[in-house]
Formats: C-alpha cells, sequence, structure tokens
C-alpha cells in the first residue's frame, strides 16, 4: 500500500499523526574481541511520535516536525520489517492557536512582560 502527499496537495493540517513502536538496530564504533561484542549487543525497543509522511510495503517515512510551507526536520524512515506497531493518534485539524498561547502566556507571573500576539 502506497499512500504518499502530493507537495502540491500539502496541508500540515490533515497529515495523520501516528505512534511507531519498533525495534532499533544496536551498534558500537571501533574494534572489540567477539566475546564482548556478544555480551554487549541487544536491540531495543524505541517509540516514536511523529507525523507520517509516506507509507509502503517496505517502510515509513516520519518527521518530528512540519512547517507551514511544507518543509519536515529530521526525517526517519523505519523499516517495516521492524515495527511492532504502528497507531494513528490524531487525524483532526491541527489548527493553529496562537491566540490560545498568548492568552496562556499572558497568565504566566515570570517577571517578563509578554505582548499579545494579537497586537504585535
Amino acid at each position: 500500500m502506497d499512500r504518499v502527499i502530493p507537495a502540491e496537495e500539502f496541508d500540515y493540517t490533515k497529515i495523520p499523526l501516528v505512534r511507531v513502536q519498533w525495534r532499533d538496530h544496536f551498534s558500537t564504533p571501533g574494534w572489540a574481541s567477539v566475546e564482548e561484542i556478544r555480551a554487549a549487543t541487544a536491540s531495543t525497543v524505541c517509540h516514536t511520535i511523529a507525523y507520517l509522511l509516506k507509507e509502503d510495503d517496505e517502510e515509513v517515512v516520519v518527521t518530528s516536525t512540519l512547517s507551514e510551507q511544507g518543509d519536515g526536520a529530521d526525517p526517519l524512515t523505519i523499516l517495516k520489517k521492524v515495527i511492532i506497531s504502528m497507531e494513528v493518534i490524531s487525524q483532526r485539524q491541527l489548527a493553529p492557536r496562537k491566540k490560545r498561547v498568548a492568552k496562556q502566556a499572558k497568565r504566566v507571573n515570570i517577571g517578563v512582560e509578554v505582548t499579545p500576539i494579537e497586537s504585535v
């Protein structure tokens, strides 16, 4: 199953937010004895919460940060063979909440004057 979001249809508020549980590979730098390697190596289970940008039969591609211009930061490709589970945790509209953030910031008293976003 191929799910790729075309650039011309990009709307960050409609991209699914997913939780991926997956097994990460393990590596150490440099040389070690075979005994040390056998004793030290072990994969680990990771949990990633990110935007799902692509999913096909082999892999998923996620990113933790999206800009309103259609750019993603630090994309991560996870092979399907190492995925334990993947679930959509949100497909709701993720509309900007500038006014709400400004009102919350005004209530925090840390000795710094806060200018509401509406008046900037």
